[in-house]
């Protein structure tokens, strides 16, 4: 009986391994059963990106985040470097790609995307480093929305009901003293509209009065003609004078 719950005991241990090692392999967490090589590329930050970051090319993954750690450039200046695993498949990445570091939300969920890379270039071979591409970062960004925000609403404050009676206290002054001539205005121009509107006066005839628009349009007409006459005219004495010079 002893021997029997032992042997249980080593099979459930077992199969649990093999459900976490399956599980982890799901996640990303692990590379057991996949075959690949590494490449690296170095950030003058990582942006919060870390082991298991999913690593793109196209919008679509093709390996993952492996290891994020500090080094010293050939100038001394301290930058990320990110060694990343791809996987095997029948995507190449060539020499002349850049990485460049992304996020897919506000939470800050980082990848690194892959892109770029000409058709005659060569294909980049297992170890090698790729060129990079410098984002702002999550931070630097909502420094900026924070900067945005602070400026609406100092200019919303700016519209206080102080600031604006300030501001409109003298037009509204104004319109107060000259309210009488305002009116006066205003119902002038009414007037001399309707005026307009029933033909009195001589701009009301000119506007609606038939006979007169029938004479105008008449005289612009002869005046039309007498303008082609006199073209005429001056045709003809050109060719004289001309004909005289040649004589």
């Amino acid at each position: 009986m002893k021997n029997t719950l032992e042997t249980r005991l080593g099979i459930f241990f077992a199969l649990a391994l093999v459900v976490a090692v399956v599980l982890l392999e799901m996640i990303g967490g692990t590379d057991f059963f996949k075959g690949g090589y590494q490449i690296s590329a170095s950030f003058k930050t990582a942006q919060e990106l870390k082991k298991g970051d999913v690593v793109k090319m196209a919008g679509v993954e093709i390996g993952r985040v492996e290891k994020v750690e500090l080094e010293q450039n050939p100038n001394g200046v301290a930058v990320a470097k990110v060694t990343m695993k791809i996987n095997k498949g029948d995507y190449e990445i060539k020499t002349d790609s850049k990485a460049v570091i992304k996020f897919t939300g506000l939470m800050g969920q980082n990848f690194v995307s892959i892109e770029g890379g000409s058709s005659k270039a060569a294909k980049i071979t297992p170890g090698a480093s790729l060129e990079t591409i410098e984002q702002p970062d999550l931070g630097s960004l909502m420094a900026k929305l924070e900067n945005v925000a602070t400026g609406v609403e100092g200019l919303t404050k700016s519209f206080s009901t102080d600031n604006i009676s300030s501001l409109l206290g003298p037009l509204t002054d104004f319109l107060k003293q000259s309210a009488p001539e305002l009116r006066a205005m205003i119902f002038n121009l009414r007037q001399v509209s309707d005026n307009l509107a029933q033909g009195k006066g001589t701009v009301g005839k000119i506007l609606t009065d038939d006979a007169f628009y029938t004479t105008a349009l008449s005289a612009a007409t002869n005046l039309q003609a007498a303008t082609a006459e006199l073209k005429g005219l001056m045709t003809n004495a050109n060719g004289i004078i001309t004909q005289a010079g040649g004589l």
